[in-house]
C-alpha cells in the first residue's frame, strides 16, 4: 500500500497494467495531502499549556474513518483517467494488514477533519502526477 497510489497514477500514465497484491479487498484510509498539511499545520498550532506529560496523550490519528479497498481505489482511477488498463494480481504480502482505518475523533476535537472527498483527491493528485510528467508541474 505503500505509496499505491502515485504507482497505479504512474501505471495509468504508462498505459501498463498496475500490480495488485492479495485479491484487492484489502482496505485503507486513503488522506488527500493538503488534509495531511493542515492536521500538521493546527497539530503546530496547539497549545503546549497543561500538554499530558504521556506522549500517548499528545499523539493524534490523521485519517478519514473510511476503509477503501485497493480494487475500488483502482476503479476510481480509471474512472478519473477514462482508461482501463485492468489489474494484474499477485499474491498477497507476508504480514500484510487486510484493513487499517483510522479514528481521527481525538483530532476532531481539536478543530482538525479532512475536507476532500477521496475522488476529489485521487483527481487532484493523479492530474498532477500528469502535470509533471508533461513537465507542467
Amino acid at each position: 500500500e505503500a505509496g499505491v497510489i502515485a504507482i497505479f497514477c504512474g501505471k495509468v500514465l504508462e498505459q501498463s497494467t498496475p500490480t495488485v497484491y492479495g485479491d484487492g479487498l484489502q482496505t485503507r484510509d486513503y488522506v488527500y495531502v493538503q488534509d495531511v498539511v493542515a492536521a500538521n499545520l493546527r497539530a503546530a498550532d496547539l497549545p503546549l499549556d497543561g500538554v499530558p506529560a504521556r506522549i500517548d496523550e499528545r499523539a493524534f490519528n490523521v485519517g478519514t474513518g473510511v476503509g477503501t479497498s485497493v480494487n475500488r481505489l483502482a476503479d476510481y482511477l480509471e474512472e478519473i483517467a477514462d482508461r482501463r488498463p485492468g489489474r494484474e494480481y499477485r499474491a498477497e504480502r507476508p504480514g500484510e494488514l487486510r484493513h487499517s482505518t483510522l479514528d481521527a475523533s481525538r483530532f476532531n476535537e481539536h478543530g482538525w477533519a479532512p475536507t476532500t472527498p477521496l475522488r476529489e483527491g485521487l483527481r487532484a493528485t493523479y492530474e498532477f502526477i500528469e502535470g509533471a510528467r508533461a513537465g507542467r508541474a
